[in-house]
């Protein structure tokens, strides 16, 4: 009995590592149970020489490293967007749009203007992360999805930038998913990347509660 007994507790130490390795497997919600995807920049096709006080693309100052952002938390009410809807944002989208500019003011930046252009691809990159398991930045053939939308949009730009985010709706959640945001190094320096003078923020929500969110920058000086 007492042979059966620890066979059966070397079984069990030896299953362990697996059992736990296939719960833990997958993206995580980090603070604030915010999930991020990976950050993207990309050179625009055929790029100018910048202009005076304009960063070549991709280069530029280096982005400002700080302490976690630590922010008083603003509660915003989440009215459903419809991708096809007119390029005109909700009022979570402009305050996720004034809380990014805060951050660049608050790092010694200028601040970016809505760009009603981006605000339809933004939606549509938003809306696609709803019925993925892990956020992406990529379409079916591999290609970065926001870029083909720039494309097919015929939006010019000398650098662009993509970051995703999904969150549980809620209370505070356009501070939530901002203060996430920041506390990323890669997402950070999309944010605070010097030379993006253009923003939009799209939106999405499922039956579940679950908001999606994409954040298209583009520096078309």
């Amino acid at each position: 009995m007492r042979r059966f007994i620890l066979g059966m507790g070397l079984l069990i130490l030896a299953i362990a590592p697996f059992v736990y390795i296939q719960r833990v497997s997958g993206p995580r919600p980090g603070p604030g149970g915010v999930t991020l995807g990976q950050a993207h920049q990309v050179a625009g096709p055929a790029v100018a020489p910048a202009g005076p006080g304009v960063p070549a693309a991709p280069g530029g100052p280096a982005v400002p490293v700080a302490a976690p952002v630590v922010r008083k938390l603003v509660s915003f009410q989440l009215k459903r967007v419809s991708v096809d809807e007119a390029a005109e944002a909700s009022p979570l989208e402009m305050a996720l749009v004034d809380l990014a500019n805060t951050d660049r003011v608050q790092n010694g930046l200028e601040p970016m203007a809505f760009d009603p252009a981006l605000l339809p691809v933004a939606r549509t990159r938003g809306a696609a992360q709803l019925s993925l398991a892990s956020l992406s930045h990529y379409d079916a053939m591999g290609q970065l999805a926001f870029v083909t939308l720039l494309s097919d949009s015929a939006i010019p730009y000398r650098l662009a930038g993509e970051n995703l985010a999904r969150l549980a709706n809620g209370e505070e959640v356009a501070s939530r998913a901002e203060m996430a945001l920041m506390n990323s190094p890669t997402h950070r320096r999309n944010i605070l990347e010097p030379s993006f003078n253009l923003v939009a923020i799209g939106t999405a929500l499922d039956d579940s509660g679950r908001l999606a969110l994409a954040q298209i920058f583009r520096n078309a000086r």
